[in-house]
């Protein structure tokens, strides 16, 4: 039997003398290769059939071994396969130093695992700090992101109320100064009023004193023919008695022109005097002119500064006014 190191199994084929693996380009005093060998030989694209060339001599042998079934149990024992697979045995020495060896190296891997072991509990023991930190800065970074959140709501928040403060301050800003024009328009505008009512009274006073130095006393006979009758009985009247006398009788009623000339009879007189007064008319019921506005003494407000004034009959007849 050949021997093989390590129990290495060999593939068995016969070679001539002095042989020698052309394959792996090991020395061999026999006939055998490694079976990776042999397969790799057997196994390529010109060996494709039921025999192979052998990779020294080149020489067919076959890969197919006949079945036993239908062949005489005479011929059995010359049946043998082409390739047949061995096992070397190595030296007792040689496996006594290689079982000392192996001790070693399992003594130094064994003492390697422990090393390597314990280097892996202190790394669990890193590992699990580091987790247990990990874990704190998680919850850490959660809170801090809630209250990320809650700020920046609260700050929009904020924001919101910093801009309608804004507005409202530019919105107060724009009614102020509005306020400030519209006072300044106001104030213009009272000391506009007061120059023209200075002028007014100014020319109500002028008109009023060259009213009452052209105003002369009518008799009062002449008034009761006319038909018309003054607020004040003299030229020297007060405002006072002049309101009274005018809120008394504003308008009087002419007499009818019978009564003028003279040919009005008792019963004529009685029912004049109970008929009713005409309806008082209205001031743009009545056209004045230019020229006969001021005949007639009336009482002006004082307001208006004016003392009195006159204004004229206009024409009249047996209706009053017209």
């Amino acid at each position: 039997m050949l021997q093989f190191a390590l129990y290495t199994p060999v593939a068995y084929t016969p070679l001539a003398s002095g042989w020698s693996c052309s394959i792996c380009n090991s020395g061999a005093s026999t006939a055998a290769h490694p079976v990776t060998c042999i397969t790799d030989v057997v196994n390529r694209p010109e060996n494709e059939t039921t025999s192979a060339q052998c990779p020294t001599c080149r020489s067919d042998f076959h890969l197919v071994v006949p079945d036993l079934t239908y062949l005489p149990k005479k011929y059995h024992p010359f049946v043998t396969r082409p390739v047949r697979r061995i096992f070397i045995d190595t030296d007792p020495a040689e496996e006594a130093q290689s079982k000392r060896a192996l001790e070693r190296d399992i003594v130094k891997l064994k003492a390697r695992i422990a090393d390597s072991q314990t280097k892996e509990e202190k790394l669990m023991q890193y590992c699990e700090r580091h987790q247990a930190k990990a874990r704190v800065y998680r919850e850490r970074e959660q809170e801090a992101r809630l209250e990320n959140q809650r700020l920046e709501e609260q700050c929009k928040g904020l924001v919101k109320q910093v801009s309608k403060f804004e507005t409202d301050m530019s919105n107060a800003e724009i009614s102020r100064v509005r306020l400030q024009e519209k006072g300044l328009r106001q104030e213009m505008e009272i000391a506009r009023l007061k120059k023209e009512n200075e002028a007014l009274r100014r020319q109500a006073e002028q008109a009023a004193s060259k009213q009452k130095a052209a105003a002369k006393p009518v008799p009062l006979s002449r008034r009761m023919s006319s038909g018309i009758f003054s607020v004040a009985d003299g030229p020297e009247s007060s405002d006072d008695e002049l309101q009274v006398e005018t809120n008394k009788r504003r308008i009087t009623r002419p007499l009818p022109r019978r009564a003028r000339e003279g040919t009005l009879t008792a019963h004529d007189f009685m029912s004049f005097a109970k008929a009713p007064a005409p309806k008082k008319p209205r001031l743009s019921d009545v056209p004045l002119r230019a020229p006969e506005m001021y005949d007639q003494q009336v009482a002006v407000p004082r307001r208006y500064s004016l003392r009195t004034c006159r204004v004229k009959e206009e024409e009249l007849s047996d209706d009053g006014w017209r």
